[in-house]
């Protein structure tokens, strides 16, 4: 069976500076998948390769069996691949609903404005924000502004989302609401992939976990193994931590 994303030995360089070197992985369908690794470990830009808006130095992308690695954003995009951005960043002068229905003209291939209209707030309603479809973007709280990320992504209409640090500022309480909202998502049989830096919410997440550490990927595996893995201690506590932690076992 075709692996619905699959990374074959990618690479990315910038100058002098390698980012992520010889990555391999798939992703089926279906799948919630954690991406962690500590600060500067090359996770956002291996979203940014997948997206197209970092071209792979090397190595091959293949999206349902064919190469995208040479395609714009906007083609990949279009071919049901959407993401979220650490840093949101909506149309501030546009209304929310306008945001979400920017996404469903330009990437899902809505025409009409009244139908991007009802679909925007079918995924507006999905979200919990119906009731600020009307408001500025602006004027939405970091949670809310969140959900509008999440919308937007909807509105794209992909089977692949694609979320960055989704969780980043948000309080406990907040957080149980939008890991609530990412499963219902996934519920729809839309994999995803989930940048995160806390152990505890990937582990309660995600069945996989893979981990970035200075651009290469050093554990692909079950959450419960990864946890578990001295090199994945190493990256995240240190050395000495991690042999503390062999000692015990």
């Amino acid at each position: 069976m075709t692996a619905l994303l699959q990374l074959k030995n990618v690479s990315r360089s910038f100058g002098g500076v390698r980012a992520i070197h010889n990555v391999s992985l798939t992703l089926e369908p279906g799948q919630i998948v954690g991406l962690i690794g500590p600060n500067g470990a090359g996770k956002s830009t291996l979203v940014n390769i997948i997206t197209g808006v970092h071209p792979a130095s090397s190595g091959e992308i293949l999206h349902k069996g064919e190469p995208i690695q040479r395609l714009k954003p906007f083609q990949i995009s279009a071919r049901g691949i959407a993401r979220t951005f650490q840093v949101v960043q909506p149309f501030p002068a546009m209304t929310v609903v306008e945001n979400v229905m920017a996404g469903a003209m330009f990437a899902a291939g809505i025409a009409s404005m009244d139908e991007a209209r009802r679909a925007a707030m079918e995924h507006l309603a999905f979200t919990g924000l119906a009731d600020h479809a009307d408001r500025p973007a602006e004027q939405l709280t970091l949670a809310y502004r969140k959900r509008l990320e999440l919308a937007k992504g909807l509105a794209m209409n992909p089977h692949i989302l694609l979320l960055d640090e989704v969780n980043a500022g948000l309080n406990t309480a907040e957080v149980e609401q939008a890991l609530a909202l990412i499963r219902a998502i996934a519920a729809r049989g839309i994999s995803i992939v989930i940048i995160e830096h806390l152990l505890k919410v990937v582990t309660g997440l995600c069945s996989r976990i893979i981990v970035l550490h200075h651009g290469e990927l050093i554990a692909d595996d079950p959450a419960a193994d990864v946890i578990r893995d001295p090199r994945v201690i190493e990256a995240y506590l240190g050395s000495r931590f991690a042999e503390r932690q062999m000692v015990r076992q």
